[in-house]
């Protein structure tokens, strides 16, 4: 009989064993758990100003690019200005051959046109025009390439010496 006891004893025993095992695997899991969630927030943290920092520097290019559009539009009208200037100088001067001049030839169907000395003017027009437009083109590519270069510079993920 007292064989029994001690099974009994025994069992008891490993059982309480068992369950202080499983106890200390619980708190080691909650432990666990609970590091788990502090890393995943941290992570979250992290992901959110990474982006606020990619905003922040996609805004601040967005912002010299509109700035350096604005100047470049003030040089334009500035030079168009001088360009106008240019031109009235040689519609004037054109008006004041043409007055001099007894026979205009003859453009299209009966329209006067253009004497040999004031094709010179003309072209001169004609490029002026053409290069403004060039000019402008070029100006806004490159505001724009400039600027997608530089954002893409700056929300690239910074590298990390090793």
């Amino acid at each position: 009989m007292w064989v029994w006891w001690v099974i009994i004893a025994a069992l008891a025993a490993l059982a309480g064993v068992e369950h202080l095992r499983a106890n200390r695997h619980k708190t080691k899991f909650a432990e666990f758990r609970a590091e788990v969630a502090v890393s995943n927030q941290i992570a979250a943290d992290n992901a959110r100003e990474e982006e606020k920092r990619k905003q922040a520097a996609a805004e601040e290019e967005a912002q010299h690019a509109r700035d350096e559009k604005e100047a470049l539009e003030a040089d334009v009208v500035r030079l168009a200005g001088v360009a106008d200037g240019l031109r009235d100088a040689v519609e004037a001067e054109r008006k004041r051959r043409a007055a001099g001049r007894s026979c205009p030839t003859v453009r299209s169907a009966g329209e006067p046109g253009a004497a040999p000395p004031d094709l010179l003017p003309e072209l001169y027009l004609g490029l002026v025009e053409a290069a403004r437009a060039t000019s402008d083109y070029a100006d806004r590519l490159d505001i724009a390439g400039g600027a997608c270069e530089r954002t893409a510079d700056k929300v690239r993920a910074p590298t990390f010496p090793e």
